[in-house]
């Protein structure tokens, strides 16, 4: 006899009945295999949410279809922690429709989380919502006494001396392979075997979880003939900027709290397009890990007009980039679409980044929505743990268009939790 199960309560060594897929048709485990701790991980984050799994003879159906974890249910269940996370998080909230569904499935998860959190650290429960906020935008990131800009008006701004950033050369190869029709598998794995210790990032990425191999990869040739050279290349391409966030330094921005969202996004919006199919979700994640960058760029070239523009975003509960408009002329994310049309990465990428925030006017609208959600999500996840600016509400449009559910979130917050856990260690 045969059962679903929910993907949380697989343990290892049950059998499936049935393959098992992600979204977009890839084959995850075959039918009859016992799942394993890394077949689990797989499908949690590919997006599986239900598996048929054989019933050993004579045992005794739980039927746990729950998503929570004996943990997580108490914490969950107290209602003083679970009050005190939604005064903590309400700040933040003052431009998210808090009644439209998928809002309140995030609200939900991102209080039972950080319900959870402050069970672990008490500390986190005597941090009122007031100092948090001042301490977020005002003397931790940009000083006690910072000057004002010399003039707000954004047409004394010279945008065309900014100062970008440069890809790294193994970068711009691996671009110029991807778009030459001749360039076979081979040709790529020696390009990137160039570097030895980038080579050995890359396959530590490949044999990650995620990508739900039941066996190691061991030469880069083998990881294109896989996963294909579209996808290695966008993962290559993620690793080569993730170093070069290390060597970006603006004045008075807080870099490991940045990074943190970043990657958050990152997770969020590779999940999200699992689920939503037919979708690169290696360029997802590099989307996500470079939707904020036009942020860095601006601190870097701008820090007086950037540090007015956060300052007007909280003394007149205005959205970031909305602020830096009325401010600079532009916002980080129309800088952002900007430096990736400079470094001449894909016009879909450059459109999900450009306009994460006004994803109606994308080209590429189904990418630029999924990237939009995973955003919002990164920014529910870190509210009272990481201090970060007012959430930015859901397009409705967008919603409809990234043809996702609520149900999804889970997963995105469990895979950013693992991350962020990962990340303390």
């Amino acid at each position: 006899m045969n059962r679903k199960i929910n993907v949380h309560n697989l343990e290892p060594g049950m059998i499936p009945a049935s393959d098992l897929l992600a979204g977009n048709g890839r084959l995850l485990v075959n039918s009859g295999i016992p799942l394993s701790g890394k077949h689990i991980r797989a499908l949690k984050t590919w997006g599986v949410r239900e598996v048929l799994v054989r019933e050993p003879p004579g045992s005794q159906n739980s039927q746990q279809t729950g998503n929570d974890t004996g943990q997580d249910k108490e914490v969950y269940q107290d209602p003083e922690l679970l009050d005190l996370a939604a005064k903590k998080m309400q700040p933040y909230l003052v431009h998210v429709d808090l009644e439209h569904p998928a809002m309140q499935e995030l609200f939900r998860l991102a209080k039972m989380r950080l319900a959870r959190e402050m069970a672990r650290n008490p500390d986190l429960r005597f941090v009122s919502t007031h100092s948090t906020q001042t301490r977020m935008h005002g003397e931790v990131l940009f000083g006690k006494q910072q000057p004002q800009p010399v003039t707000s008006d954004p047409d004394s701004l010279d945008f065309n001396s900014l100062e970008f950033p440069y890809l790294p050369e193994l970068s711009l190869k691996l671009q110029e392979a991807l778009v030459d029709p001749k360039c076979s598998a081979a040709k790529l794995a020696d390009i990137i075997s160039l570097e030895s210790g980038f080579s050995r990032r890359l396959l530590n990425v490949v044999n990650n979880s995620f990508y739900g191999f039941t066996f190691r990869i061991e030469s880069i040739f083998q990881a294109l003939t896989l996963l294909g050279t579209r996808q290695v290349t966008m993962i290559a391409l993620s690793l080569h900027i993730k170093s070069m966030f290390k060597s970006l330094k603006p004045p008075g921005m807080n870099m490991n709290k940045f990074w943190k969202h970043s990657m958050a996004c990152a997770i969020a919006a590779r999940i999200m397009g699992s689920f939503r199919g037919a979708m690169n979700m290696e360029r997802l994640f590099l989307a996500g890990i470079l939707h904020d960058i036009g942020k860095v760029i601006l601190m870097q070239n701008f820090p007086q007009h950037m540090s007015h523009a956060r300052k007007k975003s909280v003394q007149g509960k205005k959205l970031s980039y909305l602020a830096e408009h009325e401010v600079l002329g532009v916002d980080h994310a129309f800088i952002g679409g900007l430096l990736l049309s400079r470094w001449k990465l894909s016009l879909i990428l450059e459109h999900t980044v450009k306009y994460h925030h006004s994803p109606g006017l994308s080209m590429h609208q189904p990418e630029t929505a999924v990237l939009h959600i995973a955003d919002i999500i990164a920014h529910f996840c870190l509210l009272g743990i990481e201090d970060f600016e007012y959430v930015p509400p859901l397009d409705s449009t967008a919603w409809e268009v990234s043809g996702l559910d609520p149900a999804n979130f889970a997963s995105c917050v469990q895979q950013i939790d693992r991350f962020l856990l990962k990340s303390k260690s």
